[in-house]
């Protein structure tokens, strides 16, 4: 899985660090980092979402032949059919592949879909 960061947080570090090196007198050190600044500034950047680790919660009223799912983030409401075409982990709330056994993200196994929303 690929793991991304935020720019400007990067760039604030090294800025910090070029500025020490600039109090102390290291223009050399302070070059460097600020050579690191504009590459990578120049990188171009991926256009992620944040990942947000909600999870599948089942209505208590719901039936085990038409259960009712509720994600604990966004409040959506999904029947259990429904809930089999929406890929993300129910333990870690990763995003999944079209096929799939384990989570990427977490490593746990996952659930077999038919037997879980088909008792």
């Amino acid at each position: 899985m690929k793991e991304y960061i935020e720019r400007a947080v990067a760039v604030k570090k090294f800025e910090n660090y070029r500025r020490d090196c600039e109090e102390e007198n290291d223009e050399r050190a302070a070059q460097i980092f600020e050579d690191c600044i504009s590459e990578l500034m120049a990188i171009s950047a991926a256009d992620v979402a944040e990942v947000r680790h909600g999870r599948w919660e089942q209505h208590l009223q719901s039936s085990k032949v038409a259960p009712v799912y509720t994600c604990s983030l966004c409040k959506l409401n999904v029947s259990g059919f429904e809930k089999r075409w929406i890929k993300y982990c129910p333990y870690c709330g990763a995003k999944l592949g079209d096929s799939y056994t384990f989570c990427g993200h977490c490593g746990k196994r996952l659930p077999d879909v038919q037997e879980e929303d088909h008792p």
